[in-house]
């Protein structure tokens, strides 16, 4: 009787062929590869949607220093101070809530 406290489990390599009209299969290495390019097409959609956001910030800051912008809006130093708060606060409560949520 052999001793069941020695007996290891080996594991099977046995490949079994597909079933009758199924696809071939694809091979692994192209799933991850395809995988891969999806993963840095997001990653650069990202980065160029970050870049956007930040340079549609700054544009403001930009008009503001423009005299002829100033006098098109009617805006004076105390106004735009007043818009620029009001950008800030709201950006500050959607990052918290945003870090609060993860």
């Amino acid at each position: 009787m052999p001793d069941a406290s020695k007996a290891t489990l080996e594991p099977t390599t046995q490949v079994l062929p597909p079933p009758a009209g199924a696809p071939p299969a694809i091979p692994v290495t192209s799933i991850s590869a395809v995988i891969g390019r999806y993963r840095w097409a997001i990653c650069a959609l990202l980065f160029f949607a970050t870049t956007i956001n930040y340079i549609d910030r700054q544009v403001l800051g930009l008009l503001a220093t423009d005299e002829r912008f100033k006098q098109t809006i009617g805006w004076n130093d105390a106004q735009y101070g007043f818009i620029q708060t009001a950008f800030q606060a709201a950006y500050a409560v959607g990052l918290r809530r945003a870090v609060d949520r993860w």
